[in-house]
């Protein structure tokens, strides 16, 4: 069985009018091995029966090309144009150095398809070398609740102009075993269908908690109006840092974008956001904001709609630094709060850190009252304290009669207080700038 071809030109010979090499042959000239090529191992496919008669099952001609592949030292791994490629297990290309390329003919034209719970394709190995990896044109569409590609413990690679149109997970990054991390492995232009209910999952079994530098650039991703799970899902003991998040989402319910699990550590990453709104009845933060750590963004957010907003776990950042002692430091550029004020006493979560004073534009209204004040808080070194000072009353309205509030700052907190609001009908707005970086670990 032919199953090898050579390259296009060798040793200044044009060989355009290919011969195929046996695999008796081939082991003497695996240095001009260029491509492996699926459909060479086609006689290895098995026929499925039942609703998907009429159909195969390629697992086993795909996972023989790539253990050739790997044995040949071979370039590329070159997918058929077919539409379905349904496998029944994982194709699992593992290798503890560097990694062929992966080319479908296109996402429309070559797609993956899964018969069982199980991801379509994995490519595993190499933790801390510089892979190569390239996974490019190739749709993949698995099952509702399975997987679709996942990449585990490997590094720098790109997986470029690929579908993901069903299943559970998109892409898995997932440092799987002791001692692994999954980094700089970047997916360019990929598509994720809102089927797909997870774009990225970042995921730690045994390995460590690194994912640096591995993340989306322009991506395209829907959400239906039904979801419940969020677009970028950060597990538990998992770390993207100095990632690209670089993407377009288009909504459709109040599912936040990205939610970081992970209970010690914020996520940050770098890029551009846009976001169109569909629909008009739900509100959500980009970050969920129900977890204890979000998500520092170093970037633009542009959104067509006003249903999606920062959220307190959403910082956008001019500049970050992770310091030795676990803090973080931030330029953080302006942002808003807004929300719902009650009699007494009212606390607002906005953030100060040592050393720092942050100007606040403090907004209240309601029926018949409006009182606007400019504000500066600054936060002490050595505790939660510090002192806020009332810089200048811009306008106060008390048609209601509930007389202006009191501003103080209290453990870490600004605290909105009178014992005259109702109990229902006011808002706040503090529109907040913070300047300068947190002491001792400054941004200079």
């Amino acid at each position: 069985m032919s199953i090898l071809r050579p390259r296009k030109y060798m040793m200044g010979k044009d060989v355009t009018n290919e011969i195929n090499y046996s695999v008796q042959n081939v082991g003497k000239l695996v240095s001009n091995v260029y491509s492996v090529f699926v459909s060479d191992y086609d006689s290895l496919k098995v026929a499925l029966t039942g609703s998907l008669a009429g159909q195969y099952d390629w697992y086993p001609a795909i996972q023989k090309a790539f253990d050739d592949a790997k044995a040949l030292n071979a370039r590329e791994v070159v997918f058929p144009d077919n539409q379905n490629l349904y496998v029944s297990d994982t194709p699992r290309y593992y290798s503890a150095g560097a990694k062929p390329t992966f080319r479908g003919q296109g996402h429309g034209v070559t797609i993956l398809k899964g018969i069982n719970n199980k991801p379509l394709m994995k490519v595993a190995g190499g933790s801390g070398s510089m892979s190569g990896m390239v996974i490019s044109g190739i749709g993949f569409s698995a099952i509702d609740g399975a997987d679709n590609l996942e990449i585990a413990g490997t590094c720098e690679g790109d997986i470029y102009n690929c579908r993901f149109y069903n299943g559970k997970n998109g892409i898995v990054f997932h440092n799987e075993n002791a001692g692994e991390f999954t980094e700089y492995i970047v997916a360019k232009r990929c598509t994720f269908d809102s089927a797909c209910q997870t774009a990225v999952l970042y995921k730690k079994t045994s390995g460590n908690e690194s994912f640096h530098g591995t993340g989306l650039r322009e991506a395209r991703i829907n959400q239906s109006d039904t979801e419940t799970l969020p677009k970028i899902q950060i597990n538990d003991g998992c770390f993207p840092y100095n990632a690209p998040l670089d993407l377009q989402v288009w909504t459709r319910c109040g599912t936040a974008i990205i939610k970081n699990s992970n209970t010690t550590r914020h996520a940050s990453f770098h890029g551009d956001m846009t976001i169109e709104c569909f629909g008009g009845a739900y509100t959500a933060g980009i970050v969920d904001t129900t977890t204890t750590k979000g998500v520092f963004y170093a970037g633009h957010v542009l959104t067509l709609g006003n249903q999606f907003q920062f959220g307190k776990r959403f910082v956008l950042v001019e500049r970050a630094q992770y310091n030795s002692d676990g803090s973080i430091t931030h330029w953080r550029k302006p942002y808003a709060l807004e929300g719902t004020l009650t009699t007494g006493d009212n606390t607002i979560d906005v953030s100060n850190d040592n050393n720092v004073t942050t100007m606040l534009n403090v907004l209240v209204y309601g029926t018949n009252y409006e009182c606007s004040y400019l504000v500066s808080m600054y936060k002490n070194r050595t505790d939660n304290n510090g002192v806020l000072t009332k810089l200048a009353t811009q306008r106060e309205f008390n048609g209601a009669g509930y007389g202006a509030p009191t501003l103080t700052y209290t453990n870490g907190s600004l605290v909105i207080s009178n014992a005259n609001f109702p109990a229902t009908g006011l808002t706040y707005v503090i529109t907040v700038q913070p300047l300068g970086g947190r002491s001792p670990f400054r941004l200079t």
